[in-house]
Formats: structure tokens, sequence, C-alpha cells
């Protein structure tokens, strides 16, 4: 999604779209969008959407988002879900990383819930599993994996 140049960190973020029952929503529409490793955002560079498959099931590779000032603070690093699907109700969410000293509290936008346990995911290494479905997407090295599985209600 936000690709740089081979010295930069990537990772492997991945998830399924459930129901508050915990089925699978295949089909869903996710859109994602991130600021640059340098904390920037821009018009046409690091957003995507794609459609969950048949198991709710989606993947993408990205850089670590970096950064940003809001005010005299910084927000944490973050990546934005939009996530739609007939018959469902939309959700607008971001997805969040553990061990970043600029949540909850610290974080200057008091309405983006960066202190919501749901939210802050562990980034960890990648098994071989995760290794094969890397390898469909990119041909260079990834070392980091971040599984986010947004809920939506109806």
């Amino acid at each position: 999604m936000c690709l740089g140049t081979s010295d930069d960190d990537y990772m492997f973020v991945k998830g399924t779209v459930y129901d508050v029952h915990c089925h699978p929503v295949h089909g869903a529409s996710v859109e994602v969008w991130q600021a640059d490793k340098t904390g920037l955002y821009y018009h046409d560079r690091c957003r995507v959407q794609f459609t969950a498959d048949r198991q709710g099931k989606f993947s993408f590779v990205t850089t670590l988002p970096g950064k940003y000032l809001l005010g005299y603070y910084y927000r944490p690093a973050h990546i934005h879900y939009r996530v739609t699907a007939p018959g469902y109700r939309e959700v607008v969410t971001q997805l969040y990383f553990t061990h970043d000293d600029s949540l909850g509290a610290n974080d200057p936008c008091d309405t983006c819930n960066s202190g919501s346990a749901e939210l802050i995911m562990d980034v960890r290494a990648p098994t071989a599993d995760d290794l094969v479905q890397i390898a469909q997407l990119v041909t260079f090295p990834v070392n980091k994996v971040v599984e986010f599985n947004p809920v939506m209600g109806h």
C-alpha cells in the first residue's frame, strides 16, 4: 500500500471482517489509508480499497506509518480503516501499535480512541504461513506482522 525504499521497515497487515456473531463478512469493502514513514499524508499515495474474500479475509503490505504533530503533540502511528458491506453499519476506525508513547492520554486527538485496547495491536515477526502469504504479494523482505479484525454490526 505505502511503499518506500528497500531500506524501509515493511509490515504485513492481515485480518478478517466479522459480524457481531463472529461470522466472516464476505465481500466487505475495506478502505485503508495512512501517513507515510515521515508522517505525511498524500491524496494519491498510502491509500487503497479492496474487497474481503469469501472468508472475510484481507491483507496488504505497507511501511510502518510515521507520527505527525497535531498542535504541540504527536499523534500515535496509525492506519485508518473504513469498512462497508450491504446490510451492515459502516465502520470507521484506526489501528494503533503497542509500545507507542503517544497512545491514550498522550494523544492530542481526544476523540480518536487510541487508548482503547481493542484498537492497539501487537507487532510480531512473520510465521512460516505469513511468509507464504507475503510472497504472493511482494518480492522484498517484510519483517513485521499485524493482525486487525474489524467487527460490523447490523
